[in-house]
Parts: structure tokens; sequence; C-alpha cells
């Protein structure tokens, strides 16, 4: 099965619904690639993107891949929300951090309630290195977490 998405605009908000299953970076690709015209030519710089309804059967190398590809594609300033299932949650958290690495404005979530908060917020600005900082430093006192250097 492919990827099979709708999209409809709310005022400046381009919103997408997304279901099937993606079973390789092809098809991650084209869904990308046509979301990416659409809201281009439409003028559209903030997209709330749906998936939970949407399974991935992806490699890391191709979660990488497609953060990189959506990454390049979204210009500075554009915010994207992300609602996506719990299913594959760290793979889903590990291509969140390679796009907001390459400086775009993504954010995932549970639910289309936050998404749609976060998403309609004036302020285009969004410091998610903080958020990812302040998860690291709280992991790292816990049970099991290993440091990569020793403290001096």
């Amino acid at each position: 099965m492919s990827i099979e998405h709708q999209i409809q605009y709310e005022s400046t908000i381009m919103k997408v619904k997304a279901v099937g299953t993606c079973d390789h970076l092809g098809q991650l690709k084209e869904y990308v690639l046509a979301m990416h015209k659409t809201a281009q030519s439409a003028g559209m710089a903030r997209a709330l993107v749906n998936e939970r309804e949407l399974r991935y059967h992806l490699s890391t190398t191709d979660s990488f891949e497609s953060g990189k590809l959506v990454a390049e594609m979204a210009r500075r300033g554009h915010k994207i929300a992300v609602v996506c299932n719990s299913e594959g949650k760290a793979d889903v958290k590990f291509w969140e951090t390679v796009v907001v690495n390459r400086g775009t404005l993504v954010k995932l979530f549970n639910d289309t309630e936050s998404a749609e908060e976060w998403i309609r917020q004036e302020k285009c600005s969004y410091n998610r290195l903080n958020e990812l900082q302040e998860s690291l430093e709280n992991d790292a006192g816990k049970p099991g977490f290993q440091k990569d250097m020793k403290d001096e």
C-alpha cells in the first residue's frame, strides 16, 4: 500500500491528512515532494500534517534521508506540526532531530489540538535544540544512561 493524502487550506495553514503504509524511501519522497509543491504553489508557510493513520516501515538510514529532504525543502520561517501515532516513537523522534538540526521549525505531537495551538502561534521561532538539551540532561541522571565522556 502507498501513502494517500488529502490537503485542505485554512487561512494561512495547509492541513494534510495522510493514511496508508510507507515501506520505502521512494514512497516517502513522492509524498514529501507533493506536499512541498502544493505548499509552494499556494504560498503556505505553515503545515499541520496528521499522520496518525500512516504507518512507516523504514530503516534508520531512510528516516535520516527523509529528514534531510524535508529540511532542504522547508524555508526559514516555515513551521511544520506533525501529529503522529505512538508506533515507532523512537524513529520519529530521530527524524524530528534530523530536521531540527538543519534549522527547520518542526515539532511532533500526539494530539491534533496541541499541534493546532503550536502552528497558530504568530511567532515563528522555536528553539527545539534547547528542549532536546534539557531532555538529555534529565536523562543523564537516570539509571542505564551512559555518558560518552568521563567527568573531569
